[in-house]
């Protein structure tokens, strides 16, 4: 009896936890557009390269964007609605381009990932709930990346 009260009280707070996370996020993310102004039109981060990409994986990101070689990296997220995620002043832009980002999810989650051992963060790195797209403001535009199922596959087995 005592070993199963404990198997319940290990994977329960897991099961509560795992309903509510995002779905997608450890992974490989490919850059797949830019909407917005171009500040700076020969700036590396706009140049039309499909090798730019953000990726996460088990404490350690790498990509165009964010580096954190597991120096502490740690992950947090808020869960917004579209009109409450539409209308928060941080979003000024989402707003701009809703219709171009095809924002159409109610649960929208926005995603802070710090480094710790550089005190380098990301943020905010959006995502939709049942999609495969992500989203990163960056001066006077938006980033639109995918999410690339295959890329590490044999690291999720």
């Amino acid at each position: 009896m005592k070993k199963l009260l404990l198997t319940l009280i290990l994977f329960i707070p897991l099961n509560v936890l795992g309903t509510d996370i995002p779905s997608v996020f450890d992974g490989r993310w490919n850059v797949i557009d830019f909407i917005g102004e171009r500040f700076w039109e020969d700036s590396q981060h706009h140049q039309k390269d499909e090798s730019k990409y953000q990726e996460f994986l088990q404490g350690s990101s790498e990509g165009t964007f964010y580096n954190c070689n597991y120096k502490g990296q740690t992950k947090g997220y808020n869960t917004y609605d579209i009109n409450e995620f539409l209308n928060n002043s941080e979003m000024k832009l989402f707003k701009k381009y809703r219709s171009e980002l095809q924002l159409t999810k109610d649960n929208i989650f926005v995603h802070r990932i710090n480094c710790t051992g550089s005190n380098d963060t990301l943020y905010p790195f959006v995502t939709q709930y049942g999609t495969n797209k992500a989203y990163y403001p960056f001066e006077r535009g938006i980033y639109v990346l995918e999410y690339n199922f295959d890329y590490h596959e044999d690291d999720y087995k």
